[in-house]
């Protein structure tokens, strides 16, 4: 909404020019070669400062279920690709939430995980600036992107604002 006007120059400073790794280079054309989607799930300081955690809140599992139905009534049939900064948390609680996933590894830099998540076809989103911005890249016209209802703990915060209309909030 604030900043749709300079969408074209904000795309333009998002890409990435430097060549991509071996391994991240597999990782993309895994992506961009069949139907996509992006799960990112944000724990890091949400788990670890009272005070984050109090304010933002962690998404649970059926957040991510529920994206996942929503977004399969679009593309019954897609690869999942799961981004996290806990990604050892996301194998233990989310193995069998799809048939098709890809755990996605924390090794590489923020901004090639954001890159990656922008080129899935579609995107569940935490409540989180880092996969907010990953959707909102995303280039899919016919992209599905679902967003948390409550962005914060506190659901009387108004949110209005911070995720686009097009967006499905769950």
């Amino acid at each position: 909404k604030y900043f749709s006007d300079i969408r074209k120059e904000l795309l333009d400073d998002f890409t990435i020019t430097t060549p991509l790794s071996i391994d991240d280079q597999k990782v993309f054309d895994d992506i961009t070669n069949e139907t996509s989607v992006s799960l990112h799930v944000r724990r890091g300081d949400y788990v670890t400062n009272k005070s984050a955690a109090k304010f933002h809140g962690l998404k649970g599992i059926d957040y991510y279920k529920k994206g996942l139905e929503l977004i399969g009534s679009h593309t019954p049939s897609f690869k999942l690709f799961v981004f996290s900064d806990d990604i050892e948390w996301c194998k233990s609680q989310l193995s069998d939430i799809w048939d098709n996933i890809v755990f996605v590894d924390g090794k590489r830099e923020g901004y090639m995980d954001m890159h990656l998540m922008k080129h899935c076809s579609h995107n569940i989103v935490a409540n989180s600036s880092f996969s907010w911005w990953a959707a909102w890249l995303n280039q899919n016209e016919s992209k599905v992107i679902v967003a948390p209802k409550n962005w914060f703990n506190d659901a009387k915060t108004n949110t209005k604002d911070v995720v686009p209309k097009a967006w499905h909030r769950i």
